[in-house]
């Protein structure tokens, strides 16, 4: 639809009306949120606006759905970077407490190290007397699983499946907590 004055804002205000719905769409299916969409729309309109007259009416729907489309874009852009930037800063401050705490011998980190063995063992005296049992013996004190089923007198595959449960168990207990969960991680790996 060729436009006759761009400068009217009787006819601008027309143009808004008969776009406006089709480009939220168009935005929509590109940031997958309709509140933001409707505000790139708006917000590509006042710059229209403010450019009126360096926009011929022949250029007008070419420049209107590229200017939505770049803004939508811009908008992808900048979230991805913000989360990304975002996740990179909690994954650095957790590993950053840990090198802490392993490199620094002051109070605080020292409390806070009393701390989180203090919960661990919380956990794992919740665990059942065996799979507690097992556990200990596979992460703390470093048997192999073979030497942890001749000790107690049961096999191997109960062995992994005692420590499997603990795990499971301590994960779910401590549950997001990226710094207790990661430790687990660290003694999952152990002996594994």
């Amino acid at each position: 639809m060729a436009t006759s004055n761009l400068n009217d804002i009787g006819e601008f205000d027309y143009l808004f009306r008969s776009y406006f719905p089709r480009l939220r769409a168009f935005a929509c299916i590109l940031v997958k949120d309709n509140e933001i969409a409707k505000d790139i729309v708006q917000d590509s309109f006042i710059k229209i606006w403010e450019e009126r007259f360096r926009i011929t009416s022949s250029t007008f729907e070419n420049y209107l759905f590229k200017t939505v489309r770049n803004r939508c874009i811009n908008y992808i852009r900048d979230q991805k970077l913000k989360n990304q930037k975002l996740e990179d800063y909690y994954q650095l401050e957790h590993y950053e407490e840990i090198y802490n705490i392993d490199f620094m011998a002051d109070e605080p980190y020292l409390t806070v190290t009393e701390e989180l063995q203090k919960q661990i063992n919380e956990a794992i005296n919740d665990l059942p007397k065996r799979c507690q049992e097992v556990f200990i013996k596979s992460r703390f004190e470093g048997l192999k699983n073979r030497e942890i089923a001749e000790e107690l007198g049961i096999n191997i595959k109960n062995v992994e499946r005692h420590i499997s449960t603990a795990l499971k168990k301590l994960k779910s207990h401590f549950g997001n907590n990226p710094g207790i969960l990661l430790v687990i991680e660290i003694l999952y790996k152990i002996n594994a």
